[in-house]
């Protein structure tokens, strides 16, 4: 079986919105596959999800195979079709924990509660694994030449400053690069 839809996920299938639709996917025993511009993949990895690049307002095709096929293309295009898929929102607005007055529970792959309360960020992982080590940002500083052309009569000495700065002769091993 198979049915076509247009993509309302806001910004389309990035690593939440796909992670959460092959969870769902997952939960059918239905062969399920995602269909952008011919091109098919399961619809059971995110990886393969992520690669299919579906942008919001796309239309793609989600075919079912299998004993819980019908139940499994109305699940799932009801993912698709909702512009607040994916959004963190959704999840906790949707919990029958929150219906019953309780909290709920953190979603798989989500980071514990963090000490020091509300002014800590908490995620959900687009994939199974971790990393743990200190995170820095390298901005090397821009290289700003002179921006400005030789005279000819230059040219001989910038050469000679050259060859100085860099410790070697070009003639003795083809063009510098000393002992570095």
């Amino acid at each position: 079986m198979e049915r076509s839809t247009i993509v309302r996920v806001h910004e389309g299938l990035h690593a939440r919105p796909a992670t959460r639709f092959v969870k769902l996917a997952k939960g059918f025993e239905s062969d399920v596959e995602l269909v952008k511009d011919g091109k098919a993949v399961s619809a059971k990895s995110s990886v393969k999800l992520m690669l299919l690049a579906v942008k919001e307002n796309q239309e793609v095709t989600v075919r079912a195979n299998g004993a819980d096929a019908i139940e499994a293309l109305e699940a799932l295009i009801g993912y698709l079709e909702n512009p607040r898929a994916g959004l963190d929102d959704e999840a906790e607005a949707q919990s029958p924990a929150n219906d019953a007055g309780q909290e709920a529970a953190p979603a798989p792959g989500s980071m514990p509660a963090a000490p020091g309360g509300a002014n800590r960020l908490r995620g959900v992982a687009a994939s199974e694994g971790f990393a743990i080590g200190p995170a820095f940002a390298h901005f090397p500083p821009d290289i700003a030449g002179q921006g400005r052309m030789l005279r000819a009569e230059e040219i001989e000495g910038e050469i000679d400053r050259f060859r100085t700065a860099d410790g070697a002769e070009f003639g003795g091993n083809g063009g510098g690069g000393g002992d570095d």
